[in-house]
């Protein structure tokens, strides 16, 4: 038999094999991450028709005479290069800008190596592949975490129970003021809008509700000394409204800072302990906390020291019957009993008790004090001015008692600025009367003769009459009698004759200006808007977000996930904020030419490849992730269509060996005839 016929069936069988590899390839151009193989072929074993011979000095050297028996498979390569990348809008889709495979675990617990990175995150919060298989790297937050092997569950923190609430920012005096409105009922019905307008005359506190929105009416310019007073008013007056917005609703106003116009000081107890000695016990802290303090002194027969005890807010001090007591052992008695309680420290002053002092019996409980005071609001400036009746000389020119009349907007701000006051003497009528003609205020009073009087609260009382209901036009009255006689040097505190002015009651005068008509008259300037009357005129409606109820969350709560380059996977929650969930981690290998292919882009190790090593991206030797991104397939299209064309020439050759041999067998058999 000719050995042409089995070299041209081992070429059919090798461009056969190469033809499969490169449908295969051409099969896979558009498989993600599909990587290209190439084929080579190598020649067969080789029958010697002689050996080579060496040469000599007479005779030459002859070579070998070998025939072949064909071509064989050589190898089926892999290669490994990059391919592009295409945009994905996924923002789970992931691919390898570099070197290095992902991992996946079956459910058995078998790792695979891909660099097909289309991912999606199941109803569990696994990041899983196409085929349901896991993720490997690392779950949580992977600040400092070295690189995993473990599946990726993607967790989100549940939300916590919350109360809607509002930070703005007010504007007074030229400072800005941070503030924070939260409403004290928890869950989303706290979520309301808020408006707060001042009262029309004559009206009392209320809020009206629609729907989700409460307008609360309310006096603005009332002196609030601070935010609780302001609090407490706007809880009477939506008290008073039919507001329905849930069990427990109510608005906290929490200001960063807020304007003083006083400095904070500690609050004050003074406990007399007899015979004209006290003591002054002053609070730890500045503020108002100490007020609600009271202080209690008790001997006992069978103390041996002095002791000190809180219960609640009340500090109760023993010391033993006839002993001698300082004020630094009361002090670490309290220091003793305060527990590292800075507010429940005290400052005690004051006089040392003696054996006298302490004897049988003594039980004094100090008054609480209203002293401590935290820094107040600024508050409304009220308009004011005052108005001088009489203020004669003598004709020797000595001056003559005349009386000064205050007159002060009751209610603080800028609105009484410019109220025209008009005081008339008419010596016809025996009662004051006072009237009101738009912004003017007219007082008409009855002759005062020599060593007559008026008394003030029953003028006020006529004032208010006049104003009604309308709280802008009450006025306050004082009066001060000047005493023409007063001087600094014949001033003695016990004796009222050489006071600088009488009694404040009543309105005196020997001042014969007094007889007949004639008008004073003063304006009201002066009133400025307090703190809280210009928050909230500018305050608007507010919105007030965000109350919610205690929730678990999963990836379907989050606005946004998003991959970095360092494989770190991050949710966008609206509570929580960015949230690191987990980090990819890659695979190298030694050789990964090597690795053997199972299927639906998986690859596993071989001998040939060696062992993974496990790195985070962007760490030596791994690529980076690049997320909305899919590798393409490194199939080279027009490659394949002329290896396949030059695979089709060589099988059509081999096939042609093969009908050329059988005719020279036809012939060799034709001879016998």
């Amino acid at each position: 038999m000719m050995k042409s016929l089995y070299s041209g069936v081992a070429g059919l069988k090798v461009h056969n094999q190469r033809m499969d590899v490169i449908g295969n390839n051409i099969s896979n151009v558009n498989t993600t991450a599909y990587k290209a193989s190439t084929v080579t072929f190598k020649d067969v074993f080789y029958q010697n028709k002689s050996e080579a011979t060496t040469g000599n000095i007479v005779k030459g050297g002859r070579n070998a005479n070998q025939i072949g028996y064909g071509a064989n498979l050589g190898a089926i390569e892999q290669v490994m290069t990059q391919s592009g990348l295409t945009y994905s809008d996924i923002p789970t889709d992931c691919a390898i800008q570099g070197e290095g495979f992902f991992r996946v675990m079956d459910k058995v617990g078998n790792i695979y190596y891909t660099r097909n990175g289309s991912f999606h995150i199941d109803n569990y919060g696994n990041l899983c592949d196409p085929n349901g298989n896991i993720v490997l790297g690392v779950s949580g937050d992977p600040t400092g975490v070295e690189a995993s092997s473990n599946r990726i569950n993607l967790y989100v923190p549940p939300v916590e129970d919350k109360a809607a609430s509002v930070s703005k920012t007010f504007k007074f005096d030229g400072d800005a003021y941070n503030y924070t409105i939260s409403n004290r009922l928890i869950g989303p019905e706290g979520n309301i809008s808020l408006t707060i307008l001042d009262l029309d005359d004559g009206e009392t506190p209320f809020a009206v509700q629609n729907g989700s929105s409460l307008t609360v009416h309310m006096n603005l310019s009332a002196d609030y000394k601070n935010v609780t007073e302001f609090q407490q008013a706007l809880d009477d007056a939506i008290a008073k409204g039919d507001v329905d917005l849930g069990r427990g609703f109510g608005l906290d106003f929490d200001f960063e800072s807020l304007p003083w116009d006083t400095v904070p000081v500690k609050a004050e107890y003074t406990v007399s302990i007899g015979a004209g000695k006290d003591l002054i016990f002053v609070a730890g802290e500045e503020g108002v906390v100490g007020n609600n303090f009271t202080v209690a002194l008790n001997t006992s027969a069978t103390a041996t020291d002095v002791s000190a005890i809180w219960n609640g807010n009340a500090l109760e001090v023993t010391i033993p019957e006839n002993a001698a007591v300082t004020t630094a052992q009361i002090e670490n008695a309290i220091e003793n009993a305060a527990g590292g309680d800075a507010v429940k420290r005290m400052t005690v002053m004051g006089s040392n008790i003696d054996a006298a002092d302490a004897t049988a019996g003594l039980s004094v409980t100090g008054n609480r004090t209203e002293e401590g005071v935290d820094g107040v609001l600024q508050l409304p400036k009220h308009a004011k001015n005052t108005l001088e009746l009489g203020k004669l000389k003598d004709a020797d020119g000595t001056e003559k008692a005349h009386t000064i009349i205050t007159f002060e907007a009751d209610q603080g701000g800028d609105r009484p600025n410019g109220y025209e006051i008009n005081v008339k003497i008419n010596s016809k009528i025996t009662e004051p009367i006072a009237k009101w003609s738009e912004g003017v205020l007219t007082i008409s009073l009855p002759e005062l003769p020599d060593g007559a009087s008026l008394d003030v609260d029953k003028l006020q009382k006529i004032l208010d009459d006049a104003a009604g209901n309308n709280q802008s036009k009450r006025i306050r009255i004082s009066v001060k009698n000047i005493n023409p006689a007063y001087t600094e040097a014949a001033y003695d505190p016990d004796d009222p004759t050489t006071a600088p002015y009488f009694d404040g009651t009543a309105i005196t005068s020997t001042d014969t200006s007094f007889i007949g008509d004639k008008i004073f008259r003063t304006a009201l300037t002066g009133g400025v808007n307090g703190f809280f009357k210009d928050f909230a005129d500018a305050m608007d409606t507010v919105k007030l977000a965000d109350g919610r109820y205690a929730a678990e969350q999963t990836t379907k709560n989050l606005k946004q996930i998003y991959i970095d380059d360092d494989g770190v996977i991050y949710g966008v929650h609206a509570v929580h904020g960015t949230i690191a969930m987990g980090r990819i981690d890659l695979a190298i290998f030694e050789n990964p030419m090597g690795l053997d292919q199972v299927g639906t882009s998986y690859w596993q190790p071989s001998l040939s490849s060696g062992d993974p090593e496990v790195k985070s991206p962007n760490d030596l030797g791994t690529g980076s992730i690049v997320s909305n991104a899919l590798e393409m397939s490194n199939a080279d299209l027009s490659q394949e269509i002329s290896d396949m064309i030059i695979t089709q020439r060589g099988f059509q050759a081999n096939s042609r060996v093969i009908t050329v041999t059988d005719t020279m067998l036809e012939e060799l058999v034709n001879l016998k005839r």
